[in-house]
């Protein structure tokens, strides 16, 4: 059982929860991170907003806040100075400044090593200082968070569609991104102890890898930010909706191809986009049939969820989808691929092939044809739902660590 455990992340991912549950069950050694609320820039960026000048990465530093004694904390600033001061950095660069600059930091605290067993890193983040805890005979346990070759599928999209280049610099950003997940992942797989992988599909992915053992791997999908006890599901008639702030990952291209099919049928038909979504899009032909949102709140997002008749997410790779869990919480039926991660078996979304405009027609049809069906899958989802809390995540995480 691992009973001192160093977690090593870059921002604050799953807001902290993995020291902040390792800490309240006794077994967190420390947290090595970079910035946050309480470093230089975390201070500097709250005396800021104190003063009015509220930029967004401000706001960001000052909600990076993890939920355990600063006592525990070893952070830097080093690799958010260094972005801030470097001007035209590419996709590349910014992952071996973001991801590989603070190892030198964190080897240098070599009496909290030596007292940690074991150390929980994110993905490839960090590797020279987990292959140094490794040769201190630390056991070292990673989260594959996502599919590595999920920017070949995505460049492959670009090409396919000009209607992406739209998006300067879009092409080469998944170039980099490639080449970075070429040169790392194959050497993370071989520092590795064990693995944590948050769906079967990321699973199934990681066969690719000979690096990879399928007996090291631990599953573990992460838990829904939105959670909703009460059944609230109060459908607006013909009001689709996609969440995302990714158009060529989440397939919106052929959400739009869908949404002009149905909308000779369904005139009234308002298929909503919700997320950070560049402006160009709108402008382009494929996508006129779209409602552009924006950016919304909590509370706002929720009502997006509840009340519409389907949650349409073609996405062609992720690691475990939060917005097909979010979705399943306010009980909004969802129409999927196999690639959002969900459990094929037991999660009640309707799920379709990736790329099919056809499937989407098909599928958003069925739900608009048919509320009974609709609110079936309503009920479903939202009960599946309650089972992916927090909670649920705090104790197999535990669980996991306890087994090794």
């Amino acid at each position: 059982m691992a009973k001192n455990i160093i977690v090593s992340q870059i921002g604050a991912r799953h807001r902290y929860t993995i020291p902040k549950t390792f800490y309240e069950n006794n077994i967190l050694k420390a947290l090595f991170t970079d910035s946050y609320r309480y470093t230089f820039l975390g201070k500097l960026s709250y005396l800021f907003i104190r003063l009015g000048i509220k930029k967004t990465i401000f706001k960001r530093l000052c909600l990076r806040l993890p939920q355990i004694p600063q006592s525990y904390i070893k952070a830097s600033d080093k690799p958010t100075l260094k972005l801030l001061l470097k001007k035209n950095v590419n996709t590349e660069l910014l992952n071996e400044i973001l991801y590989f600059t603070l190892d030198h930091f964190f080897c240098k605290h070599k009496k909290i090593i030596n007292e940690a067993d074991c150390i929980y890193n994110m993905y490839y983040e960090n590797l020279g200082f987990i292959k140094y805890a490794k040769k201190q005979g630390k056991t070292v346990v990673v989260d594959i968070y996502e599919n590595p070759i999920s920017f070949n599928f995505l460049l492959n999209e670009v090409n396919k569609y000009p209607e992406y280049s739209c998006i300067r610099g879009i092409k080469k950003q998944y170039e980099d991104r490639i080449a970075i997940r070429e040169k790392y992942v194959s050497q993370m797989l071989q520092t590795a102890d064990y693995y944590t992988v948050p769906s079967k599909y990321v699973l199934k992915a990681m066969m690719a890898y000979p690096e990879f053992n399928p007996k090291k791997a631990f599953l573990l999908p992460y838990p829904t930010s939105i959670q909703e006890t009460n059944y609230n599901y109060r459908p607006i008639k013909h009001k689709i909706i996609w969440v995302g702030n990714d158009p060529v990952r989440k397939g919106l291209i052929y959400c739009a191809k869908a949404a002009t099919i149905l909308k000779q049928k369904y005139t009234d038909l308002d298929f909503r986009i919700i997320g950070s979504i560049d402006n160009k899009y709108k402008d382009i032909a494929v996508f006129k049939d779209l409602n552009f949102i924006g950016t919304l709140t909590s509370s706002e997002l929720k009502e997006e969820y509840r009340t519409a008749e389907a949650y349409v997410f073609p996405t062609l790779s992720e690691g475990f989808a939060g917005t097909v869990i979010e979705a399943a919480s306010c009980g909004c039926p969802i129409i999927t691929t196999e690639c959002a991660g969900t459990d094929l078996e037991a999660f009640p979304a309707i799920y379709i092939p990736i790329q099919n405009v056809n499937a989407i027609v098909d599928s958003v049809t069925s739900i608009l044809e048919n509320s009974k069906y609709r609110d079936q899958l309503s009920l479903k989802t939202f009960q599946y739902s309650q089972a992916l809390t927090p909670e649920t995540y705090e104790k197999r995480l535990i669980s996991i660590f306890k087994s090794i």
